[in-house]
């Protein structure tokens, strides 16, 4: 998209809107009860089904018919037509599962790790996921670690 059409869409934006594409809910908010409530699991988290609506991406669906179906619901909805992002934690890979990134690291080979994290890539891509938060670092914010 040309930089003079992105600064357009986002003129044209509500701050509502602003703030919702900053926003990401998990797959089971895009699924609804027989009364069109949305599904929100076992925990009581109310959410208002106009943030779902604008809200800028997914986390933790995969699978080409789900994406399609939660995507197609959602630019039915959309003001502006903006698609939602598709987004996973692929941290010990997708499909395939390799050891864990300290594992990976004990190996003191970069190209082999490298290699399997290419391979989480290319299997998450063909699972329509868009983004992956991978590799990950664990930031303790515990106190009793701070000296």
């Amino acid at each position: 998209m040309e930089k003079e059409r992105i600064s357009a869409l986002v003129g044209e934006m509500t701050l509502e809107e602003k703030v919702g594409q900053l926003t990401q809910f998990a797959g089971l908010f895009y699924s609804t009860h027989a009364d069109d409530t949305p599904v929100t699991g076992p925990v009581d988290f109310p959410v208002k089904k106009e943030a779902i609506e604008i809200s800028g991406s997914v986390l933790g669906v995969a699978g080409a018919k789900k994406l399609i179906g939660i995507q197609s619901e959602h630019l039915k909805t959309s003001r502006l037509g903006i698609p939602l992002l598709f987004m996973a934690d692929v941290i010990n890979g997708f499909r395939t599962i390799f050891p864990i990134p300290l594992g990976l690291g004990a190996t003191w080979e970069p190209k082999l790790v490298e290699d399997l994290q290419a391979v989480a890539a290319r299997e998450a891509a063909s699972a329509g996921l868009h983004v992956s938060f991978a590799p990950m670092a664990d930031l303790v914010r515990d106190p009793r670690w701070v000296e």
